[in-house]
């Protein structure tokens, strides 16, 4: 599902990446977007053709209730980036990355160009569920000077593996990834919880 060629990237909500990111993506890696402010069409639309990637911007609680109805209507669950309030949002579908507003758009475009085009190279990939506030482990491995590239579902864990190189794969002690596990191939895989020493975890970060 997430392999499909060409790749579709939907975006709902207000313009927030530069167009010479998407005209890069578009002309050059056979990525094809649409985007709109207008929740019906982005359904109906979105039966006709299921996006690998959604880019939702959440700005009220009725645009969250709209994601869910569009996400009940697909008949596969695409890789989802939420961009919301610095509030917290209860009862999240699953969401690959959940990032606040103002939006780091370098980041934002990292991430779409990871999933998209591929060849990123990090020192660590994190597997973790999503929070408002930041992650303990990773601001050590940030402050540490490692590269770290962090989502919050086995899938798009996954389609990250495919597409990318990393050194270890972290993998935040919870019941949902326990599982997963086992779908992610990489030779170095450890379970972590938010407050690890990574001391150990830097041997294998090279």
């Amino acid at each position: 599902m997430l392999q499909n060629l060409p790749q579709q990237i939907f975006i709902y909500g207000s313009p927030i990446i530069d167009n010479t990111v998407w005209e890069h993506l578009t002309e050059n890696h056979r990525v094809q977007t649409f985007q709109t402010d207008n929740i019906y069409q982005l359904q109906q639309y979105s039966l006709e053709i299921t996006p690998q990637i959604l880019i939702f911007n959440i700005s009220d609680a009725a645009s969250l209730v709209a994601l869910k109805q569009t996400l009940t209507r697909l008949k596969t669950t695409p890789l989802i980036i939420l961009l919301s309030p610095p509030i917290e949002i209860s009862h999240l579908p699953p969401v690959a990355h959940h990032l606040h507003h103002p939006v780091n758009l370098a980041e934002l475009t990292e991430i779409i160009e990871s999933y998209s085009l591929g060849h990123h190279q990090h020192d660590a990939l994190l597997l973790d569920s999503p929070n408002k506030n930041f992650n303990p482990l990773k601001q050590k491995l940030l402050q540490a000077g490692y590269s770290v590239f962090e989502t919050h579902t086995v899938a798009a864990a996954q389609l990250y593996l495919q597409k990318n190189t990393t050194h270890a794969v972290l993998i935040e002690y919870m019941p949902q990834f326990i599982a997963g596990r086992h779908y992610l191939q990489h030779e170095r895989i450890f379970y972590v919880d938010r407050q690890q020493d990574i001391t150990e975890i830097s041997k294998f970060l090279h």
